[in-house]
Order: structure tokens, then sequence, then C-alpha cells
């Protein structure tokens, strides 16, 4: 999966990763645009070239997920089977 680099410094700005706790959430923020840089670089070196890229920057999380499931030849997300219940 990929964002392009706006998309992501605006999913990263508008994250909360800790609701009522604004500096935790912050540091995670801050954490996350320092790995900005390592990310475009692996992205440059290995990821587009050797891999199948989705590009998220405009999708939506649904299809962002119809789009995983379509490269993986599948339609619907696999569903865990209910348990099964001895019978009395």
């Amino acid at each position: 999966m990929h964002t392009a680099p706006a998309a992501l410094q605006e999913r990263i700005t508008a994250s909360w990763e800790l609701p009522g706790d604004a500096a935790r959430s912050e540091a995670v923020r801050a954490y996350r645009r320092r790995r900005v840089p390592d990310y475009q670089q692996a992205a440059t070196d290995w990821l587009h070239a050797d891999g199948h890229v989705i590009d998220t920057s405009a999708l939506t999380p649904e299809r962002t997920v119809q789009a995983a499931l379509t490269q993986l030849h599948l339609t619907a997300p696999a569903r865990p089977r209910p348990a099964e219940t001895p019978e009395t």
C-alpha cells in the first residue's frame, strides 16, 4: 500500500492514536513524521519496482480493503466460522 506524501502528512496530522491524551498523540504523530523519509526511500528503492502497489492516497478505508481483495482475487473479507457448540 502506498500513500502520496501530501496525503500521508494529512493523515498523520488528523490522527489521534490516544484520544483524550493530546501530548501522547502528538508524540506518536511526531514519530510517524520522522519515519516518512524512511518509507519514501524504501518506496523509491524497491517497493514500486518489486511489489504490487495499491495507491491509497484517494481511497477510503473501505475502498482500500476492496482494492486489496481484488488484488488477491477475493470478493469479500474472510469471516471467522462461528464456534461449534456441542449438542445436548
